[in-house]
């Protein structure tokens, strides 16, 4: 997900956004523990887009104030 897309979401969607990617982190991680995911790269690509989820509240959070 870039960070275009998500910048404009409302702050309950980037909380839910960032819930359903550390869910999906998670279930990578366990996957790849158990030899049964073999793109690895999909890892980066979760912990990436919740630094872009978790930069798009706190940048929302600091225009607030």
């Amino acid at each position: 997900m870039e960070f275009a897309e998500v910048k404009n979401k409302s702050a309950k969607e980037l909380q839910s956004l960032l819930a359903e990617e550390q869910g999906k982190l998670h279930t990578s991680r366990v996957q790849v523990a158990g030899k049964q995911l073999t793109q690895v790269h999909k890892i980066k690509e979760a912990r990436r887009s919740i630094a872009r989820i978790q930069t798009a509240i706190r940048q929302a959070e600091q225009t607030k104030n």
